[in-house]
């Protein structure tokens, strides 16, 4: 009985860390760069097809990559958005190939928001802390570009 109350201690312990670790990765644009998405969801239903996602979330906490897009120069794309969240603590971004991060949309949003690529791999990407709520993004599709 104590090892299990003991075990039960350490997991505990152990899942409260790793939310830390993952609300820290909000205002950390190293780890927010790096191709690695570490997230946890309550829960998560999500449509996504080549240029549109649709998801409906609660508890988010972390990051999560939503579209990886190669450009083959540099050029200026846009992004219809609608964003409906209970905080400011959710943000989406988007990390160029020089692993730039540029802060695209924080806390709600409605409207078109413009997405300056680089040439090379460009990634958008959703951040949180604790957030629940939706969201829709589409990117513009160009013939110089590839969206998956």
């Amino acid at each position: 009985m104590k090892k299990k109350i003991v075990l039960l201690i350490l997991l505990l312990c152990f899942s409260l860390v790793g939310c830390k670790t993952q609300e820290e990765i909000y205002d950390d644009n190293d780890r927010i760069a790096k191709n690695v998405d570490s997230n946890l969801y309550l829960k998560n239903i999500t449509n996504k097809e080549k240029n549109n996602y649709e998801a409906e979330f609660e508890k988010f906490t972390g990051l999560d990559t939503i579209f990886t897009i190669k450009s083959d120069e540099d050029s200026t794309i846009k992004m219809k958005s609608n964003v409906s969240v209970n905080n400011d603590d959710f943000k989406v971004v988007l990390v160029n190939s020089n692993k730039e991060v540029i802060n695209l949309i924080e806390g709600n949003f409605e409207g078109e928001v413009e997405l300056p690529l680089k040439n090379g791999t460009n990634k958008v990407k959703i951040v949180s802390k604790g957030s629940e709520g939706e969201v829709s993004l589409e990117v513009e599709e160009n013939e110089n570009i590839s969206v998956r």
